[in-house]
């Protein structure tokens, strides 16, 4: 166990500080009273006195005196083993006088010898069994780390006069059990148990144990410290790259570990929990990197402090051995050796490759020293690098050392044949194309099946047009690639599919445009339509802008197919074109520079099954002729096999019918194949029906329509006084539209709706009480319309309401009507009359009540009322005016306007100016949905049973004997807050202490209430002390308390209303009693605190030392008689001497 440095210069002094005291024993090993004289004329003798072995020697006493005139001498000898050690020699006196002398506690005998002139004498010889309690040896330190330590200390006794007793200073250290002792006996052993507890706080801490029988005491001075378990034993193992093995001594009692690190800036880059064992890899780190790892451990449930290592992570290695083990045309595989650990760390190893200029074009990771990288080019010089990298937890990347680059090249590639394209089919051949191989020198075409083998050199074309095949058949071929040093690499075989693509043209020749051009190709359309053009571009080396490809239509229209961004070598293009386009057009725009190039057009002829348009409509049942049988012109292009012509399933209900189908024409161009429909239905409506014409690969699906329609009848549903609405049948078609004319009693067209889409209408803007003939025809497919329906109808009048006055008053008057049928709202007017017209007098009422009431009119004057009604479409009928006269004014009170003048913890006052005509007031509290009024004649009214710090909300209201004011506005207030007394202790005297503190703004009294505190394991209690006393003083004395206690107290003030606010509970310590007066050496000391100061009484120069509670010697000095010294520590050990007093300074 660690001990600080002091700890021994501490023992040393508390040594001495608490020596062994001695009294006057009370048990005697010599008692002899007699008197011993020697005679006048003997010149010496010696008198022997033997000590018993009951006890130890302690104290030697006795009388001596000479005879007057004698000459003599007294020697004092103890007998220890066998000698004579001589203790004093002097001259004694002519009366009696006594001597006392401290034997050693081995004395064996004393002798006394006296020699001299005349008579000598000596009586009352006592030795007295020595009286002591002594330490057998000084306590251990005591040290703990998780629970408490106990020792048993061993005392020597002898003579006590009371049965020992053992205390202790202080909470650190208790005395756990005490044996039994024996009073007036020789020396005896007695032992106790002490046990250390420092109660969780960790540090060194100082104790005195006192062993007393009540006229002696022997102080043993502890000491203990105390340090919180902790993982003991931690270091590191060897580390590697990404790893630190750390380990440490099992910690007894611990259930599980904890493990943390940290790198440089603090932040947590590991952490594992819950381990068993005391070990742990920490994994994920970065190489060569400086790391603290901590340790804790779950011991009883809670998590011991951590304790630290640091450690730094090793490098990297650098990738060594690197081999190819394979090289092929897109693939290479190499291996290396692995970097040590490479397991543990999780390393990755990283392949780049780079081609010969240093770019990289692959990179790969793999977790074993091995590699197969593919996807690269044939013939190429590459090389690559291989080096580890370790990951880190928060995904940080740390990489070694690069191997040394290793080089290879690939094997000559190879060559690839695109798909065939359409147009690279011909009736007796095809164009077969391949890819160029970096590094061949010829190339050889195979058609499998034929004896066609063609060589060609590298360096040129990568195609080559085979003729003379048989036209409708498949064929198969391959192109095989020779490097200079005869290593050959054979395509995949190709299928050649059998052409039966027929052109309208099919050139191979290059054209070409130089810087900004426009060129123009004619499409033969003389032998069809066109289909997919084809054909190849590329342009000049340095050249800008882009090719534009358009097509133009044979209504002049262009439409702009591409815009080519050239390569310097040709690229294919395709593009369907319309099948009216009649020519192509190959330009460039502003810009442009150099040459492009294009070639190889191709137009396949169109191959279609389509429409030109929908037929004409079928009609059967209509005002116009019935159409019942159409031939359908469907056209077509470079069809394969016979077209034919059938119902889509599902869209035919048996109103059409195929009649007959044409004949078809294989591979001709714009041909016209007529199919015969027939209509016939016995169903209202509209009729359809989906044609679908097909060679089996193109198809068109024509669309036929059949109407058969009735609308009749039409009816009338509603006519009001200015509408009239109707409904009649459906068409039963869809996209049937509906015309209706209105015409009048004579005949005169008055309106006309053209297109209506449902079959009901109201018609709108008629005259009331007018008659009308109303026609509705349904419109079909345009032109198409059916016979005309009609109906006789009169429109409605309306009427204005029959008024008359229900109630006049000062300022207003009341107004009921009957109903009016139709009715939306009525308008209410009120005139003036100036004299000579009747004006409008304010704005009108509008109403959907039978009822209005006119108000805020002038009392005792003559108004003008009418009464309209008005009717949801917004016709009207008004009522002639007619005339009232409001009553004589009636005095209505106003509402009052209170303001809150005062505001208190616990009251408010408000006040209001007198109403006119008012007798008394009421004022209304809320509280939520709840009200409290309370009526007054006066203008003022105050409440004092308010809450503090609340908010209030009141109204005020008049009243006289007509009734009430109206209620006034809400006033809301906030009640003040009661303060708690800012409380200050001081005048603290052995007995009591003065509490004082400022006046509280609305406070009616005070309340004073003291504590005991009680402090265990570290948590403070109160506990009430005496009565509360009430006081309207802004000062309180306590008195009758105990020196030296610290006492609790709390101030509360109230208001008049009741409310309270309190002060927070504080201490307070009353001043310790000043000890009393004890002996020191051959004066006195007496040691007391004043003010906080420590005051020394004593004889002067005494030395005074002062020691902290956990005894550090403080300070020393030389007493004067009166010594009153400032310590900044508020407990200290005060030593003068032999007396050792323990005192509280604050």
């Amino acid at each position: 166990m660690k001990k600080n440095y002091w700890i021994g210069t501490v023992l040393f002094l508390l040594a001495s500080l608490f020596s062994v005291e001695q009294a006057e024993a009370t048990v005697y090993l010599v008692d002899d009273a007699a008197e011993k004289t020697a005679g006048s004329f003997s010149t010496s003798e010696t008198y022997t006195f033997d000590i018993p072995n009951t006890g130890e020697a302690g104290v030697l006493t006795f009388d001596h005196k000479k005879q007057s005139a004698s000459t003599m001498s007294v020697t004092v000898y103890q007998v220890i083993n066998g000698s004579d050690n001589q203790i004093a020699s002097f001259s004694p006196s002519k009366s009696y006088q006594t001597a006392t002398y401290t034997l050693d506690r081995a004395a064996t005998a004393v002798k006394i010898a006296v020699k001299g002139t005349l008579n000598k004498y000596i009586k009352n010889v006592k030795v007295a069994m020595a009286h002591y309690i002594e330490l057998e040896s000084q306590p251990n330190p005591f040290a703990v780390a998780s629970t408490d330590e106990t020792q048993t200390l061993v005392v020597h006794y002898s003579a006590i006069e009371n049965p020992l007793t053992v205390s202790s200073d202080n909470e650190y250290f208790t005395v756990l059990s005490q044996g039994e002792s024996t009073v007036n006996v020789g020396r005896q052993a007695y032992s106790f148990d002490v046990k250390y507890d420092p109660q969780g706080n960790e540090g060194e801490h100082t104790g005195v144990i006192t062993v007393s029988d009540g006229s002696i005491t022997t102080a043993i001075p502890v000491s203990g410290s105390y340090t919180r378990a902790r993982v003991e034993g931690l270091t590191v193992g060897d580390a590697t790259a990404a790893t630190l093995p750390v380990s440490w001594n099992a910690l007894v009692g611990a259930t599980e570990y904890n493990v943390l690190a940290t790198d440089p800036e603090g932040n947590t880059v590991f952490s594992a929990t819950g381990l068993t064992e005391p070990a742990c890899r920490v994994n994920g780190l970065l190489p060569e990197t400086a790391y603290t790892v901590f340790v804790s451990a779950i011991l009883n449930g809670s998590v011991t402090e951590a304790v630290s290592v640091p450690a730094v992570t090793g490098a990297l290695e650098q990738v060594t051995g690197v081999e190819l083990t394979h090289v092929d045309s897109y693939e290479f595989a190499a291996q290396w050796n692995r970097v040590s650990n490479d397991e543990v760390d999780n390393v990755i190893y990283t392949v780049d490759v780079y081609d010969a200029a240093g770019n990289k074009v692959k990179t790969m990771d793999v977790s074993q020293p091995s590699v197969t990288v593919d996807g690269l080019t044939g013939f190429t010089d590459y090389y690559f690098t291989v080096c580890a990298k370790v990951v880190s937890f928060n995904d940080a990347v740390a990489s070694g050392a690069l191997s040394e680059n290793k080089s290879f090249k690939t094997a000559i590639g190879y060559p690839e044949i695109p798909a065939i394209a359409d147009s690279d089919l011909f009736i007796d051949g095809f164009m077969a194309r391949w890819t160029e191989v970096a590094g061949a020198v010829s190339y050889t075409l195979n058609i499998e099946g034929t004896d066609i083998s063609v060589t060609l050199p590298a360096g040129g074309a990568t195609e080559y047009e085979v003729r003379g095949l048989t036209a409708g058949t498949t064929y198969n071929y391959t192109v095989t690639v020779t490097d200079a040093e005869g290593v050959t690499r054979t395509s995949q075989g190709v299928v050649v599919p059998a052409s039966t693509t027929i052109y309208i043209l099919n050139e191979s020749t290059e054209y070409s445009g130089s810087t900004i051009f426009t060129k123009e190709k004619a499409i033969p359309v003389e032998l069809g339509e066109p289909g997919v053009l084809t054909f190849e571009y590329k342009k000049s080396a340095a050249c800008f802008g882009n090719l534009f490809v358009l097509e133009v239509l044979a209504d002049g229209t262009e439409h702009q197919l591409a815009s080519l961004d050239c390569s310097t070598s040709y690229r294919s293009a395709q593009f369907e074109l319309n099948r009216s386009a009649v020519k192509l057009i190959f330009k460039t725009e502003t810009g442009a520079t150099m040459s492009k190039y294009w070639r190889n057009l191709k137009i396949t002829l169109a191959h279609h099954v389509s429409k030109d348009a929908d037929p004409e409509p079928f009609v059967q049942g209509m005002n116009t002729p019935d159409v019942t049988v159409q031939t359908i012109e469907v056209p077509y292009s470079n069809v394969e096999q016979a077209i034919s012509a059938s119902w889509v399933e599902g869209t035919n209900n048996g109103n059409f019918e195929i009649v007959s189908v044409g004949t078809t024409k294989y591979k001709s161009a714009y041909g016209k194949l007529p199919v015969e429909v027939r209509y016939h239905s016995d169903e209202i409506g509209m009729h359809t029906a989906s044609l679908r014409v097909t060679d089996g690969s193109a198809a068109v699906e024509i669309p036929v329509v059949g109407y058969t329609t009735n609308i009749a009848p039409l009816t009338v549903s509603e006519v009001g006084y200015t509408t009239a609405s109707f409904s009649w049948a459906s068409a039963g078609i869809d996209g049937a539209v509906y015309e209706m004319v209105v015409l009048s009693e004579s005949g005169d067209i008055v309106k006309v709706e053209e297109a209506l889409t449902e079959t009901e209408y109201t018609v709108t803007g008629l005259e009331q009480g007018a008659n009308y003939i109303v026609q509705v025809s349904a419109k079909i497919a345009g032109d198409l319309k059916s016979a005309a329906v009609q109906q006789f109808i009169q429109t409605k009048v309306l009427v204005a309401p029959a008024v008359s006055v229900s109630a006049v008053d000062d300022h207003s008057f009341t107004l009921v009507w009957d109903a009016v049928q139709d009715a939306a709202l009525y308008r209410v007017e009120t005139f003036t009359f100036d004299g000579e017209n009747w004006q409008s007098a304010g704005e009108p009422v509008e109403t959907t009540e039978l009822t209005a009431t006119l108000a805020s009119l002038m009392p005792e004057t003559e108004y003008g009322y009418r009464v309209t009604v008005v009717e949801a479409g917004g016709l009207e009928a008004a009522t002639e005016m007619a005339t009232v006269t409001t009553q004589p004014e009636i005095i209505v009170l106003v509402a009052p306007v209170p303001e809150t003048v005062e505001v208190t913890t616990g009251s408010f006052t408000t006040r209001w100016e007198a109403v006119a005509s008012a007798v008394k007031y009421e004022v209304t509290f809320y509280f939520g949905e709840e009200t409290v009024s309370e009526e007054t004649t006066e203008l003022e009214y105050s409440l004092n049973t308010l809450s503090q710090a609340t908010l209030y909300t009141y109204t005020v209201t008049a009243y006289n004997e007509a009734g009430e004011s109206a209620v006034s506005e809400r006033i809301d207030f906030t009640t003040e807050t009661l303060q708690a007394p800012v409380v200050t202790a001081g005048d603290e005297t052995e007995t009591g202490f003065r509490l004082a503190w400022d006046a509280v703004e609305y406070a009616a009294s005070y309340t004073v209430q003291l504590y005991t505190v009680v402090e265990t394991d570290g948590e403070k209690s109160y506990t009430v002390y005496g009565e509360a006393i009430e006081t309207q003083e802004l000062a309180y004395e306590a008195t009758g308390l105990s020196s030296g206690t610290t006492y609790g107290y709390k101030v509360s003030v109230a208001d008049a209303a009741g409310n309270v606010s309190e002060s927070n509970v504080a201490e307070v310590t009353t001043i310790s009693t000043p000890t009393g007066i004890d002996e020191v050496g051959n004066g006195w000391v007496k040691i007391y605190s004043v003010d906080g100061d420590l005051v020394v009484e004593t004889v002067p120069g005494e030395t005074i030392s002062l020691f902290s509670s956990n005894g550090m010697l403080i300070r020393t000095l030389k007493s004067e008689s009166y010594n009153r010294i400032s310590v900044a520590e508020p407990i200290v050990i005060v030593r003068v001497g032999n007396t050792v007093k323990k005192i509280s300074l604050k």
